[in-house]
């Protein structure tokens, strides 16, 4: 067990999507840990509207990988260097053709099988006996991007890395009928992603930058930059 856990502020603001890590194990004590986290996310009337499939199996780890890297060549194979380097502006341009090409050609995101543990996350419209309530795609997603939400951050304050796969289920729904039959869903249930967990093989540089609190936050109505406490009695000052 760590011998210190991180402070809950620090984990948001350190917390990185972790792609690469090591072969050192990750105390079964430190998964539980990171599950039940996520019980106690925030969700509508207490729905608690998901369920996890823990993945440690080698040949499982490997089929996501795949799916992953097929779903992302479909993704960016067919985008030209110019224009998807645009929305890399934060990685160093020194670097960035070889991210490029690893996004291109998928094994940027074949990060599942290096994984000590993968966390298939699901959810369901209609598991419980008032579905109705349940019915807003967005609301489910919601509740359980905040449970996962809460086991990233619980990784990042125990030191471990985690990064989030979406590419085997929510952008292609033939690959997560594969997914969803491999691991035995049942139909009432979809898969959503997969949080891969382990000991990051190096420390994660700290980009990008972050857009400023005044541009993304407006006092009253929309257009009126928030002002900062410290911003605002300088002027008072004045």
């Amino acid at each position: 067990m760590p011998d210190k856990i991180m402070d809950v502020i620090k984990a948001i603001k350190t917390r990185r999507s972790i792609r690469e890590f090591s072969d050192e194990p990750v105390p079964q004590e430190l998964i539980e840990r990171i599950l039940d986290s996520a019980r106690y996310a925030p969700s509508g009337e207490n729905s608690q509207l998901w369920r996890f499939v823990l993945v440690k199996d080698k040949e499982s780890k490997k089929l996501i990988a795949d799916l992953s890297q097929h779903r992302a060549r479909v993704t960016f194979g067919q985008v030209p260097f110019e224009v998807e380097q645009e929305r890399l502006w934060y990685i160093p341009k020194d670097v960035r053709p070889d991210v490029l090409e690893r996004t291109c050609d998928g094994t940027l995101f074949r990060y599942a099988e290096q994984a000590d543990t993968c966390i298939i996350c699901s959810y369901s419209h209609t598991y419980q006996d008032a579905p109705i309530a349940n019915t807003a795609y967005e609301s489910i997603v919601a509740a359980l991007s905040m449970a996962i939400q809460n086991m990233w951050l619980t990784a990042t304050a125990l030191g471990l890395g985690a990064g989030f796969l979406v590419m085997p289920c929510v952008t292609d729904g033939r690959l997560e009928e594969i997914l969803s039959d491999y691991f035995g869903f049942p139909r009432s249930w979809r898969a959503f992603g997969v949080l891969c967990i382990g000991v990051p093989r190096s420390k994660r540089h700290i980009g990008p930058s972050r857009f400023p609190l005044e541009s993304i936050c407006f006092t009253e109505r929309w257009g009126m930059p928030y002002k900062r406490k410290a911003f605002a009695e300088l002027e008072d000052e004045k």
